[in-house]
């Protein structure tokens, strides 16, 4: 059954994907064998997802996009971490040339990481001392 988050359709390969990362978490762990948790590990993936979607949706509302050459210097730096365009491209299974998609990803992350500042106001840091 699709999962719809305020009138959004989310792709079913979402969900699937977020299920298939916590399942092999836990199963790297020894915490399950095979399918007995797949029913929490399912709940565990709508959490997650419910969450990220309506973050994104309330950082379209609240977030002026990126300026281009943010976005351009973002996605350079992705490159530089991928070992090179050439190993970029190819890792996230793409044509060169073709990033559209990843550059409209960059915008929505770089979206919701200035919702997340705005939220957590002036507030510092965590730190390790012990109270």
């Amino acid at each position: 059954m699709p999962l719809t988050i305020n009138g959004e359709l989310v792709d079913e390969g979402l969900l699937d994907a977020e299920f298939s990362q916590i399942k092999a978490h836990f199963e790297q762990q020894a915490n399950v064998s095979c399918c007995e948790r797949d029913d929490e590990f399912m709940g565990y993936a709508k959490e997650n997802i419910i969450a990220r979607v309506l973050l994104s949706q309330k950082a379209k509302q609240t977030i002026e996009d990126p300026a281009p050459k943010n976005v351009d210097q973002h996605l350079e730096k992705l490159k530089e971490e991928y070992g090179g365009e050439e190993s970029f491209y190819f890792k996230l299974g793409i044509a060169p040339g073709n990033e559209e998609q990843v550059r409209k990803d960059i915008i929505e992350s770089m979206r919701v990481d200035s919702l997340i500042d705005q939220a957590s106001g002036d507030f510092p840091e965590p730190s390790n001392a012990v109270i």
